[in-house]
């Protein structure tokens, strides 16, 4: 008899040990979804830019580098937003 009962009392032991298990995995799961989301709604959004497309003569080439320096390659940008 002591036999069946220790067995059974093994059972139960594992048993709870892999709920245990369970639950830390599902509780570090949801942990790093949160950590991700979070990430996700702090990604900064870069401004929209509205640059008229070149059209491919020397002429215009002057008015869309000017435009393309101005709001393009003089503008700062933070260490973080790159």
């Amino acid at each position: 008899m002591p036999k069946r009962n220790d067995s059974g009392r093994k059972y139960n032991d594992e048993k709870e040990m892999r709920e245990e298990k369970m639950q830390a995995e599902l509780r570090i799961t949801k942990r790093k979804l949160e950590m991700e989301k979070a990430a996700r709604a702090t990604k900064p959004k870069l401004p929209e830019l509205k640059i008229a497309p070149f059209v491919g003569n020397a002429t215009d080439w002057i008015r869309f580098e000017n435009m393309f320096l101005s709001q393009v390659d003089r503008q700062p940008i933070s260490d973080e937003d790159r």
